[in-house]
């Protein structure tokens, strides 16, 4: 909505994943270790809310929305 641009989200699995991250030259371990942190996200491992934000930046967090309207130059201009 903000950039006004489709954008949508495809899963890819963590064969195709692995695949993609070398052939873009990315050294096998920490290609390894992304699919690893992506499939343990995906398995909720994140799935919580934490007070990180506030504490660090001593403001409440927004919505991505919010951050991507406040920003729309930089993603329109891509």
């Amino acid at each position: 909505r903000i950039t006004g641009r489709p954008m949508r989200h495809l899963p890819v699995d963590d064969g195709e994943a692995r695949r993609r991250l070398l052939a873009a030259g990315m050294p096998e371990p920490y290609a390894a270790l992304l699919v690893g942190l992506d499939a343990a996200i995906r398995d909720g491992a994140e799935d919580h809310v934490t007070d990180t934000v506030a504490r660090v930046t001593g403001r409440p967090p927004r919505r991505f929305e919010d951050f991507a309207r406040a920003h729309a130059h930089v993603f329109q201009g891509a």
